[in-house]
């Protein structure tokens, strides 16, 4: 549980801060 939430945090962050470069550049 603690693993698959942890790789659910690293994706969502990696994903997520994808999406925020996209948007402030």
């Amino acid at each position: 549980m603690s693993y698959l939430k942890d790789r659910i945090n690293e994706i969502g962050a990696d994903y997520f801060g994808e999406l925020t470069t996209t948007t402030t550049t």
